[in-house]
């Protein structure tokens, strides 16, 4: 077995990780009861050439799945970005919810990425209710892991991170939403949050965190919307290359950054935000309209059956009275 990788690194970086990662190595600490630079070990469970998968050994049959996908979400993310993965991801997979929390330090995850490790942490609880949502809260991860190897964490506002990787992977990710169906454009507009106070933190409490997320996403798709898939890669480029996000956004789009904000919540307060909604649940809503002609067209034909019942009950009574 291959030690894990995110180990060694964490512990060097302790410091500098401070409060953000913090919960992360109290649960290694818990998975690894000895001091830093033990050559104890997670057991791995898969590898390949490009990525290893530790974890519980009961989780071994999801390890080869995960295996599997990371040739095509590394294909996929790299023929967005035109960037290439600099080194191996490790993945780590949790099979107790418990434990998973005090790895991430909130209830509301059901994944998450340590950029700084190559580290991809999922609870696998959360998301084995299918493949494909197992695979795009592992592009996602993977996603973090790919801008963060390009663009330094100071350059990179949080909400931007976070906007692209939802972007890229058409999902929340790592966000695990219990008994809701998350934020929407609705709830952005009606509950304003500028995205520098979204820039290196998100809240803690839930429906403020999915907030943060949905503004996140909606500004992203925004850019993407006016400025097309080059016009976003052009602005992560330039953080690639070392620009502050001011002028990233500036000169890549000639437009300051404040401005597209203000621009962007415009159209929320307006009636851009409807046309958002139904671009977002589109399928949604046409299944949904779909059901219901469905159920009227049904409610008709009985209505219909029963009426030409009645009237061949009515014609049979005429019919004996004649006889």
């Amino acid at each position: 077995m291959i030690l894990l990788g995110a180990w060694k690194g964490l512990c060097v970086q302790v410091v500098r990780l401070a409060k953000r990662h913090l919960p992360v190595l109290l649960l290694l600490l818990s998975l690894l009861p000895v001091p830093c630079g033990s050559t104890a070990e997670v057991p791995e469970l898969a590898r390949s050439d490009g990525i290893s998968v530790y974890g519980d050994p009961v989780l071994a049959n999801l390890a080869a799945q995960i295996v599997q996908m990371y040739p095509r979400a590394k294909g996929d993310l790299e023929e967005i970005f035109g960037w290439e993965f600099r080194s191996r991801p490790d993945v780590l997979l949790i099979a107790d919810r418990e434990t998973f929390e005090r790895m991430s330090g909130s209830r509301h995850f059901s994944a998450f990425a340590v950029p700084k490790a190559r580290l991809v942490a999922i609870n696998l609880p959360s998301v084995r209710t299918g493949t494909y949502l197992l695979y795009e809260t592992f592009k996602h991860e993977l996603c973090h892991l790919l801008l963060h190897d390009r663009i330094g964490e100071e350059r990179l506002p949080k909400w931007l991170d976070e906007g692209v990787c939802q972007w890229v992977s058409g999902s929340l990710g790592e966000l695990l939403i219990a008994g809701g169906t998350g934020a929407t454009a609705a709830d952005v507009a009606s509950n304003p949050v500028p995205l520098a106070r979204i820039a290196r933190d998100f809240p803690d409490d839930q429906r403020s965190l999915m907030v943060a997320y949905e503004t996140s996403r909606s500004f992203v798709e925004y850019i993407s919307g006016r400025f097309g898939r080059e016009g976003l890669l052009a602005v992560l480029n330039r953080l690639a290359a070392g620009d502050d996000p001011d002028r990233a956004f500036s000169a890549a789009l000639s437009v300051p950054l404040a401005a597209l904000e203000e621009d962007w919540r415009s159209g929320l307060r307006g009636g851009d935000i409807w046309l958002a909604w139904l671009g977002r649940y589109f399928y949604e809503v046409l299944f949904f309209i779909m059901a219901l002609l469905a159920v009227a067209g049904g409610i008709r034909l009985a209505i219909r059956r029963r009426r030409y019942g009645e009237d061949e009950e009515e014609e049979d009574r005429w019919s004996g009275k004649d006889g």
